[in-house]
C-alpha cells in the first residue's frame, strides 16, 4: 500500500507524539522514576543514571495492577528510558 508522503509523515508525527506524551505520563505518575546511584572506583566517585520502574511498596496495599503497569511501561519505553539516562549523563556528568 503506497500512501502519499504527507499522510505517512503525519502518521509518524502522531505516533511519536502519542509515545512521547505516554512516556511523560508514566514519568509523572511515578511508574518510571529517575535513579542516581554511585560507586567508588580508585577513590573516585562515579555517578550512574537510570530510569527504572517505580516502587509501590507492599503489593497487597498498593494493588497488583501498579506492578503490572510499571513492568509494561519499563518494557515499552525502553528506548525513551535509555535516551533519558544518556541525557542525564550529559547534563550532570559528575553529579
Amino acid at each position: 500500500m503506497n500512501l502519499p508522503r504527507w499522510p505517512k509523515r503525519r502518521a509518524i508525527v502522531i505516533i511519536v507524539a502519542i509515545y512521547s506524551l505516554s512516556y511523560i505520563a508514566a514519568r509523572s505518575t511515578h511508574y518510571l522514576i529517575h535513579r542516581r546511584t554511585y560507586e567508588t572506583v580508585d577513590e573516585r566517585i562515579r555517578y550512574l543514571h537510570s530510569v527504572r520502574s517505580g516502587d509501590f511498596g507492599i503489593p497487597w496495599l498498593a494493588g497488583e495492577h501498579h506492578f503490572h503497569i510499571a513492568a509494561v511501561c519499563e518494557f515499552v519505553f525502553t528506548p525513551a528510558r535509555v535516551a533519558e539516562a544518556v541525557a542525564w549523563k550529559v547534563i550532570q556528568p559528575g553529579a
